[in-house]
């Protein structure tokens, strides 16, 4: 949505997860992470994974969708 609120709470529970563990090595997978301005870059790394909204208005988007959702469950 843009907003970060899906972030907020994995940054933050993963900060304190580090600060408590210094040898644990934390990776955010999913899609358009690269792109957040609310995702922390330098402090984690991260794994683009693809998917797509499903929608079911459009029958082509929505078996684009699931393809794209079955590549990233394998990835």
């Amino acid at each position: 949505g843009g907003t970060g609120g899906h972030i907020f709470p994995a940054l933050s529970l993963a900060l304190e997860m580090v600060e408590k563990r210094k040898d644990l090595e934390i990776t955010f997978a999913g899609h358009g992470l690269e792109g957040n301005p609310y995702f922390l870059q330098g402090n984690f790394t991260s794994l683009s994974v693809p998917s797509d909204p499903l929608s079911s208005k459009n029958p082509f988007k929505l078996i684009k969708g699931v393809f794209r959702l079955a590549k990233g469950l394998v990835k």
